[in-house]
């Protein structure tokens, strides 16, 4: 941390507002090494007399983390107006009251920094998620504390959304419309899950507090987001970004949780439905089928052709007269695959297949069966 607050202040980054979050982290890190127990890789810290949480990163210790704060911002509203836990309103404009403290200027608007080194970018960063995230605690405080003054927070925060990276975190799409950055410094990045959040925000702060600017920047990149999520459904899982690999299956559920989330708040299709088969992803086996061949010939190699719906490991099991011929397993996709074999004998062979999906580590197996002919060369 002191490496990082040194190449930041060499960089003349070091600003007057940067300050109280930055040497904050520094106090806590020389507070928490010396006799604290090492925490397990992005595991959460917090200290007496404070609310804020800080995430241990790998090589970068301890962390001041915008998103896991404002969530639990959300989180200790949501025990208050939705009963899911012990409603503390003390402890929640605490938190805010801090995370306010440690807000920075960023292009001549407020912001929550990141100041660490993450996925190739160099701090101070900022998250799009993290931004509306925090736009969204702030309305749904001002209206349970009555604190009408965390209004000028959140709305000296819509600049963010309307700058370009590496700045802000408004870019084009890729389908040419508004879309908002999971990360400043990677503006060709786009973050599915990461994305609706953002929507989500600044559209829940719009319904709050009646805010135009907040409606106008949510619904200018709706349009974006609906042409995107059918981009990052693959037909049997989600992608975690635009053309990019799958999702974890967190990520793949935390999807699932804002399409549910859109759906309830616009009513528009594309989120619904979206949000349903991204649920039966997670609960429905592989769907399998024998594709074949009927026939084959004694002594040369053929394929066993089959189909499955969805990521597997699927066990082939070849026996004639209750001896085995084959027994394999293998990985495979969604689509068909195939299974080399070559009969040692002509007659009838019973053939097995059993599929047992591979993401959700849910037993969900399926297996059908069916019969190849063995016939005589010749």
């Amino acid at each position: 941390m002191i490496a990082t607050l040194e190449a930041i202040a060499l960089r003349r980054q070091l600003s007057a507002s940067r300050m109280p979050a930055l040497f904050l982290i520094l106090r806590r890190n020389a507070e928490f090494w010396p006799r604290s127990p090492f925490p397990a890789n992005r595991g959460l810290v917090s200290f007496a007399g404070s609310e804020l949480l800080f995430e241990y990163y790998s090589g970068h210790g301890l962390q001041l983390q915008p998103l896991v704060n404002f969530k639990q911002a959300n989180a200790m509203h949501g025990a208050c107006v939705k009963h899911t836990g012990p409603c503390e309103p003390a402890d929640l404009r605490r938190l805010l009251d801090e995370m306010i403290a440690t807000s920075a200027r960023r292009g001549g608007f407020r912001t929550w920094e990141y100041y660490f080194r993450f996925g190739g970018g160099r701090p101070p960063w900022i998250s799009g998620m993290a931004q509306a995230t925090g736009i969204q605690a702030f309305g749904r405080a001002s209206k349970l504390l009555g604190e009408s003054g965390y209004h000028r927070y959140a709305s000296e925060s819509f600049a963010a959304f309307e700058t370009s990276p590496p700045i802000g975190v408004a870019t084009a799409g890729p389908f040419g419309g508004t879309h908002y950055l999971q990360y400043s410094f990677a503006p060709r990045l786009f973050i599915i899950n990461a994305f609706l959040q953002a929507v989500i925000g600044l559209y829940d702060y719009a319904e709050i507090t009646g805010d135009e600017t907040a409606r106008r920047l949510s619904l200018q990149a709706e349009p974006e987001a609906r042409r995107e999520v059918p981009a990052n459904d693959t037909g049997d899982w989600s992608t975690y970004s635009y053309r990019g690999a799958e999702s974890s299956r967190e990520y793949h559920e935390l999807l699932r949780e804002f399409l549910s989330g859109l759906c309830g708040r616009l009513r528009l299709e594309t989120y619904c439905e979206a949000a349903r088969r991204f649920r039966l992803y997670t609960t429905e086996p592989a769907v399998l089928q024998l594709i074949g061949p009927g026939t084959a010939i004694e002594g040369q190699e053929t394929r066993v052709r089959f189909s499955v719906s969805k990521l597997s490991a699927v066990q082939i099991t070849i026996s004639r007269e209750g001896k085995t011929a084959l027994d394999r397993v293998a990985r495979f996709r969604r689509g068909t695959g195939s299974f080399a074999w070559k009969p040692r004998a002509t007659g009838a062979y019973r053939v097995q297949l059993a599929a047992k999906e591979l993401r959700t580590g849910r037993e969900l197996r399926t297996r059908t069966s069916g019969e190849i002919d063995s016939q005589p060369a010749g």
